[in-house]
């Protein structure tokens, strides 16, 4: 039963992985600009309209993050002003674009709303609904994210906290000798 779980589980793995490359080939090829040695961990969303999505060198995008570019909303106000749900809905939209700059962190299942703007050496904490302009350097979080702190401050706070890995033990075990 046990062999029949490991052949299960390699088949769902790569399905998964296959899933998650075509999706990244497809906002490529749709023109979303990556740059350089960034790093897509996980499963990620690029939205209707992925040639509005510009990522920098350097970053890391973790799992479930979420890229926006439009916002189907002002449909509402429309149909409330009159005009008929079948010539408005799926008809019109606003869009934005999303730029990231260079050596970003986006934490796990952020969502990146269209007109954002993410400076140079920034930290986006996991879950964070992004929207708006945030200076490079900046650490952001939150619903909606706002500016916690300076990358400078939070490198201080979690110094101490940092395990470099060796190879001469597992990573387990040098994480149960850490904490």
């Amino acid at each position: 039963m046990h062999y029949l779980w490991n052949i299960f589980h390699f088949f769902f793995r790569v399905l998964r992985k296959l899933d998650r490359l075509s999706r990244f080939h497809m906002a490529t090829n749709s023109g979303m600009m990556v740059g350089d040695n960034t790093l897509f961990v996980g499963m990620q969303q690029f939205g209707s309209e992925p040639y509005l999505i510009n990522i920098g060198k350097d970053c890391l995008v973790t799992d479930g993050v979420r890229f926006i570019t439009h916002d189907g909303s002002i449909q509402v106000p429309l149909i409330a002003a009159g005009q008929s749900f079948s010539d408005v809905y799926s008809r019109i939209s606003t869009f934005g674009r999303i730029v990231i700059g260079d050596n970003v962190f986006i934490g796990v299942g952020s969502v990146i709303l269209p007109d954002t703007v993410i400076g140079d050496n920034c930290i986006v904490a996991a879950g964070s609904v992004v929207k708006g302009f945030f200076d490079a350097g900046s650490v952001v979080g939150g619903n909606p994210a706002k500016f916690l702190c300076s990358v400078d401050g939070y490198f201080e706070r979690n110094s101490e906290r940092i395990l470099k890995f060796s190879s001469e033990k597992s990573r387990v075990e040098q994480i149960i000798e850490f904490i």
